[in-house]
């Protein structure tokens, strides 16, 4: 039995290789390496007749499941960047892109004014600071009566 768990480990070890990867080190960069190895080791426990093959495509799976975690780390940190700003915009914490406080005209004052109301020269279009997450620029935009300090349109541009 030592043997054969040997060999079932022995053979992990070289599917995992042979493939290029580094689960450890990937899996360590999560936080969760244990029990990653050790559904890798139950796997060959539960399974005393499984292959290098079937192990392989285990670690695959667990690789792989690292790669969606990580993607979905990154996914939360936009959406959490996000929220971030759009409190800060909805304190009125940012500059002046367009309009009232700015060089350049608001594009669209003319709808502005006809929804919301005020005096085309009232409105300002608004931009909090920018985070990367990602590499992907996040910020949040909105128009901002500076006479009433109405508040509307919030947006965050996605920018690939």
């Amino acid at each position: 039995m030592a043997q054969m768990v040997h060999d079932v480990n022995q053979g992990m070890t070289e599917a995992v290789v042979s493939l290029g990867l580094k689960t450890l080190d990937v899996l360590a960069a999560f936080g969760n390496a244990i029990t990653h190895v050790g559904d890798v080791t139950t796997l060959a426990g539960l399974n005393p007749t499984a292959n290098n093959g079937d192990l392989a495509v285990a670690a695959v799976s667990l690789a792989t499941g690292v790669a969606t975690s990580a993607a979905s780390s990154v996914r939360l940190a936009k959406q959490l960047a996000s929220e971030e700003l759009l409190g800060e915009a909805q304190a009125g914490i940012g500059i002046s892109m367009a309009g009232a406080g700015s060089r350049k005209s608001i594009d669209d004052i003319a709808r502005l004014v006809s929804e919301c109301g005020g005096e085309g020269g009232g409105w300002a279009k608004m931009t909090t600071r920018t985070r990367v997450v990602g590499g992907t620029p996040i910020s949040v935009h909105w128009y901002e009566n500076v006479t009433t300090g109405l508040r509307v349109e919030f947006k965050t541009p996605i920018n690939r």
